[in-house]
């Protein structure tokens, strides 16, 4: 009992002195929370180690330990390894919502230590992002290629690491951004990453960027728009550059006539310059062009494209032209209009307009005809459509058309006016269209109408006038004329009728005045020219005309115009020819000119008549010898027998008065007169035949005045 008591007592004071060191231990005991690593910036996927320590108490001391977290007001009781001495709780692969405020708690019997708060802020690794800062990852060889690794943050508190295929690449002071000149050896996928200056915490790889080198720098292709042919003046053309299929990131020049100077480019339609356009063609932009491409802020140019030869051609002119001559038209004729094209018309379509209105033409053409009628009448245009594109030639001239409802009716007239004419006269007659005199081409009928007449005056180019140069009897009768004009001719009416009456012209003629007796025994002839035909007929007198004298074709000067006149012997005048013209102030004017008078006829039978006196007195006395011959032989043979032979001669009672001569007969006048015979001799004979004086001198009158003169220049002798 005694032993039971005393180790009671014992144990009261083992405890009594343990709960006084104890309590004197503890009252300078702390809890210590430390973190591993020692950051309160943490990034999600890190590990931190707390670790709650008891120091300053007694090491006897058994200390339990929590955990607690404070996340605004939610406070969460953790569970966490204890050990002996102390405890580790640990975050692993920390997320944004392991931010909180941590403390841990020791408590050893009566005694609660707390630590000091550990304040976790738990943020996301910053995100990673390459950039090229070239739109273009189609690179060539020289090209120098910029890549950028953004860390979203607080960039300067990391470090940046360069990928290419997976392997870190080694760059000097490895910065935000790398510039590299490619070569064939860049070609590949480009990555970053960065790396936490405090530790070694990494963000993730950043976005892959592919990267091509080519190894031939590129050549532009420069093309036109409208294609490559004529442009005309005015004309929208636009040349375009393209870097074939790596057409990112250009910029484009352009060059005239030379390399090297670029050309302004206003052309706003593109931001990259890869096209240059001409709004309105003139012809000074002829030329030949060439473009080139650059790209980078460390500029890299492609090679110059190909020239490409612009060619600007004045639009052509249009002219409008009116075949016909006239503007004037009628209704129904035919108008037909030409437009042409300078240059190569087949290389255009042809627009017609009517007062500025385009009017529909089937198969529109260089020509267009039409058959007038009154809506046609108007301005007309025409104009050229390119047949390639939409290109315009300026408006032609204007050419101002009208039609008139009424169909003309052409005025025929007469010089010289209705009257007398007679045979030789030159009778014109005229035909116009007075109100519209342009174009027209004239036709004549002579009494009927539909047969035209051959028009040989050739004094007017359009046979607006007939003329009879010398009028005859059977020119006379009825007269129309009618004008047409135009290819496909459109026709007049028919003039009015003109009646034209043909007279024949009085006729002179040649008279010898001078008697036969007188012929005989004078050496000159009077010849006197008479007009034939009544005075009443032709209502004229003898004293109304006066004559012209004409000889060998020549008019003869003289101080009267009588109607006879003297040709003297000597200087050949009975060798010439005579001829006689009327003359009057009246109507007719003058005659026809008479035949030919022969004076050398006249002498030739002055002539005649001395040979055959002669041959018929020769013939009479051998007659009347060879009468007393036969008579004295007859007595002799017969005796006072044989009665007188008293028929031999003719009683001048039986001849009517008429006195009697012997006529040789001559042979014809178209033969040659034969050689004369000797009438001496016993076969000589002689074939007479007794005409009177009267009948001799009316045969000598009948002779022709045309008879060639040295045909009846030697006597013709009986045979």
């Amino acid at each position: 009992m005694c032993l039971f008591i005393k180790a009671v007592c014992l144990t009261a004071l083992f405890f009594f002195v343990q709960e006084d060191r104890y309590c004197k231990a503890e009252s300078s005991a702390y809890a210590e929370l430390t973190a591993d690593p020692p950051w309160s910036d943490m990034f999600v996927g890190e590990t931190v180690a707390l670790t709650c320590k008891v120091k300053g108490s007694d090491p006897y001391t058994d200390w339990e330990y929590s955990w607690k977290k404070v996340r605004g007001t939610e406070q969460t009781q953790l569970f966490a390894y204890t050990g002996e001495e102390s405890s580790t709780y640990t975050l692993r692969n920390m997320q944004e919502f392991d931010s909180a405020e941590y403390h841990c708690e020791a408590k050893a019997e009566n005694h609660t230590l707390t630590s000091s708060s550990y304040f976790l802020r738990v943020t996301a690794l910053p995100r990673t992002t390459l950039t090229l800062q070239s739109e273009w990852t189609e690179v060539f060889i020289t090209e120098k290629v910029t890549l950028s690794c953004e860390i979203q943050g607080r960039s300067t508190e990391w470090m940046y690491k360069w990928y290419r295929n997976g392997q870190q690449l080694p760059v000097q002071n490895p910065k935000a951004t790398i510039t590299f000149t490619s070569a064939k050896s860049d070609t590949g996928t480009y990555t970053c990453r960065g790396e936490y200056k405090r530790r070694r915490v990494y963000t993730d790889s950043s976005n892959a960027v592919t990267i091509k080198v080519s190894g031939t720098t590129p050549k532009p292709v420069l093309t036109q728009d409208p294609p490559s042919g004529e442009i005309f003046t005015g004309e929208r053309v636009t040349l375009s550059c393209r870097v074939g299929t790596h057409s990112a990131g250009w910029k484009y020049l352009w060059y005239k006539d030379r390399q090297g100077a670029a050309l302004p480019n206003t052309d706003h339609s593109s931001t990259d310059g890869s096209t240059y356009t001409i709004s309105s063609a003139a012809l000074f932009h002829s030329g030949r062009y060439w473009c080139r491409a650059w790209r980078g802020r460390e500029t890299f140019y492609t090679q110059y494209s190909d020239s490409q030869t612009l060619r600007i051609s004045a639009l052509p002119h249009t002219t409008l032209t009116l075949q016909s001559e006239w503007t004037e038209v009628f209704i129904t004729e035919k108008v037909t209009l030409s437009c042409e094209i300078q240059g190569r018309s087949t290389e255009w379509m042809y627009k017609w307009y009517r007062n500025g209105q385009q009017f529909l033409v089937q198969n529109p053409t260089v020509t267009v005809t039409i058959t007038s009628a009154k809506s046609d009448t108007g301005t007309y245009t025409c104009r050229g459509e390119y047949k390639r594109r939409r290109v315009y030639t300026d408006s032609s001239n204007a050419v101002i058309i009208k039609v008139l409802g009424t169909t003309p009716k052409p005025v025929l007239t007469q010089d010289p006016p209705s009257g007398e004419i007679f045979t030789g006269d030159r009778v014109t007659l005229s035909c116009g269209v007075s109100t519209h005199p342009v174009g027209w081409k004239y036709l004549w009928y002579k009494d009927r109408q539909g047969a035209a007449l051959p028009n040989t005056d050739h004094s007017s180019t359009d046979g607006s006038t007939y003329t009879i140069s010398s009028a005859a009897l059977f020119h006379s009768g009825r007269y129309w004329c009618q004008a047409g004009r135009g290819r496909e001719p459109f026709y007049t009416k028919y003039s009015d009728s003109q009646k034209v009456n043909i007279n024949a012209r009085p006729q002179a003629v040649v008279i010898l005045e001078t008697g036969w007796i007188e012929i005989f025994r004078t050496d000159s002839l009077t010849l006197r020219c008479e007009v034939e035909g009544s005075s009443a007929e032709w209502n004229y007198t003898s004293a109304d005309w006066n004559y012209t004298w004409y000889r060998d074709g020549q008019q003869l000067q003289q101080d009267s115009s009588g109607d006879r006149y003297t040709v003297m012997s000597g200087n050949g005048s009975y060798q010439s020819e005579y001829r006689c013209r009327g003359n009057r102030t009246g109507n007719p004017s003058y005659t026809e000119i008479s035949k030919v008078f022969r004076v050398n006829n006249i002498v030739l039978k002055r002539r005649l008549l001395v040979s055959v006196a002669g041959c018929l007195a020769f013939g009479l006395a051998v007659i009347t010898l060879g009468c007393i011959w036969l008579r004295r032989r007859r007595k002799s043979v017969t005796g006072e027998r044989t009665k007188p032979q008293t028929d031999l001669f003719f009683s001048m009672a039986e001849r009517n008065t008429e006195i009697l001569f012997p006529k040789c007969e001559f042979p014809p006048e178209d033969e040659q007169p034969i050689e004369t015979q000797d009438l001496t001799g016993p076969a000589a004979a002689c074939k007479v035949e007794l005409y009177s004086i009267v009948n001799l001198k009316n045969r000598t009158e009948v002779l022709s005045v045309e008879a060639n003169p040295e045909e009846l220049s030697s006597f013709k002798a009986c045979s």
